[in-house]
């Protein structure tokens, strides 16, 4: 984790020192504000159980000029993915796994003109996301088997292409982005393991068909367009 944080903080210390000695300025606006739209991929292992490695993605980001091609700003985002629990004879039977994720971001990033009102942007910075995970245990009744959530600290790299309209911004955007680890204990926060004898609760995942993880990482890979406005 130390090591990528360097590199995003090593990569916004070179932007600045470029930004300093650029002699032509990009026409982007002094406040441009995008709302962006695209996909996320969860890479941990722990994601790869169900249908929460990838989901839907919105996010916010506003951006302010403070040296010529230099910009400051952040983004803030919301994610939910939920796999679906199977029905049998119009009862709910298996077990839901969920994740949540708020990325929020402090970001550098560097703007070439690459033609007229065509923009490239590189970028790097850090984050401060809250994540959470539930699983949940359906045998005609509903039971929790755990709910944990956490802060982590995290960084990213991204790449943005942006074309201008007066005004408007119209464009497409990729993001990698690495957070620390969220810790899950399931015998502290589950209602169900907690209840059974010590020997008898790592079985009963086993016996249900599904893995438990005792820590999981929210590191992801986003693609997606975006559209705003400058000022």
């Amino acid at each position: 984790m130390r090591r990528p944080l360097c590199v995003a903080i090593s990569t916004v210390l070179v932007m600045a020192f470029s930004a300093a000695h650029a002699e032509e300025r990009a026409n982007l606006g002094n406040f441009p504000i995008t709302l962006k739209i695209g996909f996320i991929n969860f890479m941990d292992e722990a994601w790869e159980e169900g249908d929460v490695k990838y989901s839907f993605y919105p996010g916010l980001e506003g951006y302010a000029r403070v040296f010529r091609n230099l910009y400051i700003g952040g983004e803030f985002g919301y994610v939910n993915s939920e796999e679906l629990v199977d029905a049998f004879l119009g009862m709910p039977i298996g077990h839901n796994r969920s994740l949540t994720f708020l990325p929020i971001e402090l970001n550098l990033k560097y703007v070439i003109e690459a033609a007229p009102s065509f923009f490239i942007d590189f970028g790097a910075g850090v984050s401060y996301s809250y994540a959470s995970v539930q699983e949940e245990l359906y045998l005609v009744t509903h039971y929790s088997l755990y709910d944990d959530s956490a802060w982590l600290l995290g960084g990213q790299f991204f790449v943005d292409l942006t074309y201008k309209v007066k005004r408007f911004l119209v464009g497409l955007n990729w993001k990698y982005q690495i957070t620390q680890s969220l810790e899950v204990d399931p015998l502290r926060s589950s209602e169900l393991l907690g209840s059974l004898p010590p020997s008898l609760q790592p079985l009963v995942p086993q016996i249900l068909g599904f893995d438990v993880f005792d820590q999981a990482d929210y590191s992801n890979f986003r693609i997606g367009g975006h559209i705003g406005v400058t000022f």
